[in-house]
């Protein structure tokens, strides 16, 4: 409590040993704007303690699939693939081709659903035949 303040606080809401404070030291110890307080006391911060595993939710992953059609020529499929997935190196994508031209279909990759939906739609823009299913580990 302090006994120099002349006038007392108009905010109900301090604690009672700042209710008989006045505004002008209650500015001292808090000061903000349009409703937000900010404090000059220290906010007590916890970080998680060494070997605590701290479990994160992952998104679904969905695995990409390539199927063989007779229709595209085996350099198209490859063009596309590269053109569709920057990452896939042309050796990546010819194994895909040849998996999916030999056995009728190829796992592409695997991603969340928003990016394995894009390549896909990327893929058949191109006139592939490509599908999307969840991956089960």
């Amino acid at each position: 409590m302090i006994d120099a303040c002349p006038e007392p606080s108009p905010n109900p809401s301090l604690g009672r040993e700042r209710e008989e404070c006045c505004p002008s030291m209650l500015n001292s110890w808090v000061s903000g704007s349009a409703g937000s307080i900010t404090t000059t006391a220290p906010v007590p911060v916890r970080t998680p303690e060494v070997g605590v595993i701290t479990e994160e939710k992952l998104e679904p992953s969905y695995v990409l699939i390539l199927h063989n059609d007779p229709v595209n020529t085996m350099t198209h499929v490859m063009q596309s693939l590269t053109h569709c997935i920057p990452t896939l190196s042309h050796e990546e994508a010819f194994e895909i081709m040849m998996q999916a031209h030999d056995t009728g279909k190829a796992r592409v990759l695997v991603a969340p659903h928003e990016e394995a939906s894009r390549f896909r739609n990327c893929l058949e823009s191109r006139g592939l035949t490509a599908t999307i299913e969840p991956a089960y580990d």
